[in-house]
């Protein structure tokens, strides 16, 4: 027979016995007072009919998947046989069995124990959600207790907390005051991760690292069949970005409808689509330099494209055929003779257009592994001057100046600041980038999809703001400035960036971890409640794809 409480979360079920409606303290120790009367012979918690099947030491239950109050049919679409091996793991209430050995007694308490270390909740962050009221507030008593041969069933009388590494035994005392202990019962959360994988574009091999970093924080992701899209060679920003942005997203959207595996397990799935190049344009970017006719040997000037000391590059191989942005780099070049030579120079020779056949892209030269030579990556030009203006006028001095489509910047990654997509970027700078990378933007855009970095306000998430959240700073979105500190300007240098060490700062930083310690990105990521998961992303919301990285 199985024995269940009516109430709801705050433990108000129905109980009798003297130590109804109080919290005895927590016994020392092991907890475990050997019953010596032959009296309770143990205490376990349920897979069904069985004992549940320790992981790791503990029973881990995944507070988020839907509980006993939903149908047996969608909770039978998350039961996997592996980690989630019977409906009983999910949700936030634990059924136990007691049994009994000679003696059966008349009266039976059962309380939740905690073990040190767990989560504690803020006044503010319970206000936010029941993540932490759940848990009875007292022991539950019951008399006349209902046997049925040696064993008595409890249904859904204790309930866990939602945050990721919480601990707690169920223990139960007969009326001697004898007690035993179900071994650990460990809160986790079950997400899925759906791959949308983009034709001819390099794809992390594996998503291992990103799934070891959540697990660290008892989020178990599992990964389901990839699925394939249409290549969109960029996405930027701008008009083009917004017909690129428009394009990829009912693409990506195609792909994940045609995972039966992801319409199952909504909506605990976060969609992770990878790009080619997030490349931004800057048209008809000026560049300039001095030259001089006339000098022996020297008939060709290499211009270098600068932004104050960084290179910048030409707005090559970026697009194909047919995008907004299918632009070619190349504006306008002209020389300007210095006006001391107007009066030796025809009119034809004070100031020219000089041919695009006469202008060859360079590469950026490198010696680095990582970043070899690319035809593609191009921070410079050499400009064929021989002939322009013939040697019979001698010494001429004059400027080069050139227009160029050049490219303004790469990103990493983009997210969409409704439903549960991600993008994660696969190339830069005319490069690969590396799987490693790749696994690190998607734990920094999975954390936003997390509500991080947690600003303190219920829009985001049910945690306090962390102390290190900053938003600006030449970054888009809130992140972590945990080893940066605050910048010395208006935004990061490259210098304070570098000196970052939490995954949520606000560019690429090496760092696929979230910061430790009190209060924290570790520990906002353990307190969020994922029970409410996301809603699937529509092909129409490209207004809403916004950079991150």
């Amino acid at each position: 027979m199985s024995h269940g409480g009516t109430g709801g979360g705050g433990g108000a079920l129905p109980a009798a016995g003297a130590a109804a409606g109080q919290m005895s303290p927590a016994p020392a120790g092991t907890h475990c007072v050997p019953c010596t009367h032959n009296c309770i012979s143990g205490i376990e918690i349920l897979d069904g009919d069985a004992s549940a099947t320790l992981t790791s030491g503990a029973v881990r239950q995944f507070v988020n998947l839907p509980g006993p109050n939903v149908a047996a049919a969608t909770r039978g679409h998350f039961r996997d046989g592996y980690l989630v091996r019977h409906v009983d793991r999910m949700g936030r209430k634990i059924r136990v069995r007691v049994r009994a050995q000679t003696r059966y007694p008349q009266s039976l308490t059962l309380r939740l124990v905690p073990d040190g270390g767990n989560i504690t909740y803020t006044p503010t962050e319970r206000g936010r959600s029941d993540c932490d009221e759940s848990r009875p507030t007292a022991d539950v008593t019951y008399g006349a207790v209902p046997w049925q041969g040696d064993t008595v069933t409890f249904d859904n009388v204790v309930s866990v907390t939602a945050a990721g590494g919480d601990r707690f035994h169920v223990e139960a005392e007969c009326d001697q005051g004898h007690t035993q202990q179900t071994p650990p019962i460990e809160v986790w959360r079950r997400l899925y991760l759906q791959e949308v994988k983009m034709r001819g574009t390099p794809a992390a091999d594996s998503v291992q690292a990103c799934k070891n970093e959540f697990s660290r924080h008892k989020i178990a992701f599992a990964a389901l069949p990839a699925q394939m899209m249409p290549r969109v060679a960029n996405i930027g920003e701008g008009t083009a970005g917004r017909a690129q942005k428009q394009r990829f997203l009912r693409a990506a959207r195609q792909a994940y409808n045609r995972s039966t595996s992801a319409r199952q397990k909504e909506p605990y799935v976060i969609a992770v689509a990878y790009t080619d190049h997030l490349a931004v344009l800057r048209s008809d970017a000026p560049f300039s330099g001095a030259y001089t006719f006339g000098m022996a040997g020297v008939s060709t000037k290499e211009l270098l494209l600068r932004d104050g000391s960084r290179p910048v590059c030409l707005w090559m191989d970026i697009a194909e055929d047919g995008d907004d942005d299918d632009v070619d780099w190349y504006v306008s070049a002209r020389f300007i003779a210095d006006s001391a030579y107007h009066s030796v120079l025809p009119r034809r020779y004070r100031q020219f257009d000089i041919p695009r056949s006469r202008i060859t892209p360079t590469p950026l030269p490198s010696s680095s592994p990582t970043y070899p030579v690319s035809n593609s990556r191009c921070d410079r030009v050499n400009i064929d001057m021989s002939g322009l203006i013939p040697d019979s006028y001698g010494t001429v001095v004059g400027t080069v100046r050139v227009v160029f489509n050049v490219v303004d910047r790469f990103r990493c990654g983009i997210a969409l600041s409704d439903g549960n997509l991600v993008c994660v970027c696969t190339r830069a700078f005319w490069r690969e980038i590396p799987a490693d990378q790749q696994n690190e933007t998607m734990v920094h855009e999975i954390g936003h999809k997390l509500g991080m970095v947690a600003d303190g306000t219920a829009a985001r998430c049910n945690v306090d703001r962390v102390p290190s959240q900053y938003t600006g700073r030449g970054h888009r979105g809130s992140h972590c400035s945990t080893g940066a500190g605050a910048p010395a300007g208006a935004r990061y240098s490259a210098t304070e960036s570098a000196n970052s060490t939490c995954v949520m700062f606000g560019s690429v930083n090496g760092h696929i971890q979230f910061c430790p310690g009190a209060h924290q990105c570790a520990e906002a990521v353990k307190k969020v409640d994922l029970r409410t998961g996301w809603i699937v992303f529509e092909a129409g919301w490209f207004e809403q794809l916004c950079f991150i990285f």
